[in-house]
């Protein structure tokens, strides 16, 4: 998990998410490929989107290419 908040971190999104979740498969220790990232404006989840979606992170040795889309239930509140 450090690898992809390091990633976002450094995309130009620190202290603009209160929430980041990613599963791991604790058999292959290995994330799951994907994460729930709470973003703290629709600005900033624009944002997020038009810089990770459709990209890679260089920190994983995969071709898999990030895919970004929105929750149907919005907000850190309204998830809890």
């Amino acid at each position: 998990p450090e690898e992809c908040l390091h990633d976002i971190i450094e995309g130009g999104f620190d202290r603009a998410f209160d929430f980041f979740y990613l599963p791991t498969d604790f058999a292959t220790k290995k994330n799951k490929g994907y994460a729930f990232v709470n973003l703290i404006t629709p600005a900033v989840a624009a944002r997020f989107r038009q810089t990770f979606d459709g990209q890679r992170l260089t920190r994983y040795v995969t071709k898999k290419v990030l895919e970004v889309t929105p929750a149907v239930t919005q907000g850190f509140q309204a998830n809890a």
